[in-house]
């Protein structure tokens, strides 16, 4: 197996490594808004909360609901992504960091790995085994970045949810209002 056939391989497992990263966090958050809301929804049901009490619980509910939303939406296929259409590539860029990778056509990520780490000894490498390779690093470069956004955006609104909620309650338990 030629030197590039062995890097690509290696960069192809490194994305797949951070695409099920990303799948695992947003595993993470769908699992806890799911419990959060269930506890919600349980809660409000009993008739020991007061009328506060319950408009808290149905904000934290919404933003938990939409989080859950979130989260949900980065397990839907896409299965047409627009790799030709690139962002601006650098020969800053780190092609061993799957945001930086997604960045790249095939070809552009074949020549730039040529050029930063070889001195352009693969420049006459591109066969259609590479050129596959290369794509699928590009393509799932590419899933690994918008189910980071996903996750990014879903714990967002766990976090402004809670702090919501927490403060909320603060205010009523010190302003007059009973927490249960």
């Amino acid at each position: 197996m030629e030197k590039l056939e062995v890097e690509l391989q290696y960069k192809y497992e490194l994305v797949n490594n951070w695409l099920k990263y990303a799948e695992t966090k947003n595993s993470a958050v769908l699992v806890f808004t799911v419990a959060i809301i269930t506890l919600i929804m349980n809660s409000i049901n009993d008739n020991n909360m007061n009328s506060y009490m319950s408009i808290n619980s149905k904000i934290l509910l919404t933003f938990m609901s939409l989080a859950c939303l979130v989260s949900l939406k980065s397990f839907l296929p896409k299965l047409k992504l627009d790799i030709n259409n690139k962002k601006d590539i650098s020969n800053n860029d780190n092609l061993h960091y799957f945001n930086h990778l997604s960045k790249y056509t095939p070809e552009q990520l074949i020549d730039a790995m040529s050029l930063q780490y070889y001195e352009d000894a693969f420049g006459d490498l591109k066969n259609k085994y590479n050129i596959d390779l290369a794509n699928q690093i590009v393509i799932n470069s590419n899933i690994a970045v918008r189910k980071f956004k996903h996750f990014k955006c879903a714990a967002y609104l766990v976090f402004v949810g809670i702090v919501v909620f927490s403060l909320i309650s603060t205010l009523l338990s010190l302003f007059g209002g009973s927490l249960c």
